[in-house]
């Protein structure tokens, strides 16, 4: 019969204390990075995006939303007399804060997520 030999207890050496250490901290904080970094929509809001840019070009529900913003920020320059120059001048919307309130109180069923001068993303509501 084969006698069975116990386990030898080995111990850590002082440098593989550190090293486990760091691959430890390592792994949370590509992990953490990896769970936050992303930012989640309201849970009240479908996550249906789309890019402005080309659809305000055509006719139809685009060009309606184009009106919708280019009126919002003729609102936010009237109300704001330190509005900047180039949203008095036609050539950027008003602040997605601003433009947003003015679709709720619409009824709009799309709010804006993103402003960059005449560009616009905007995501559908519910």
């Amino acid at each position: 019969m084969h006698k069975i030999q116990p386990l030898k207890q080995t111990r850590l050496g002082k440098a593989s204390v550190p090293l486990l250490i760091a691959g430890w901290l390592s792994f949370f904080a590509v992990g953490g990075y990896f769970a936050f970094s992303h930012k989640s929509d309201p849970p009240h809001l479908t996550v249906k995006q789309h890019e402005l840019v080309a659809d305000m070009e055509n006719d139809g529900l685009g060009k309606q939303r184009r009106e919708a913003l280019e009126e919002a920020t003729r609102h936010y320059v009237d109300a704001h007399p330190e509005a900047d120059a180039a949203m008095r001048e036609g050539k950027a919307f008003a602040p997605v804060e601003f433009i947003n309130e003015e679709l709720a109180t619409k009824g709009a069923h799309w709010r804006v997520r993103k402003i960059d001068g005449l560009k616009a993303q905007i995501y559908e509501v519910s």
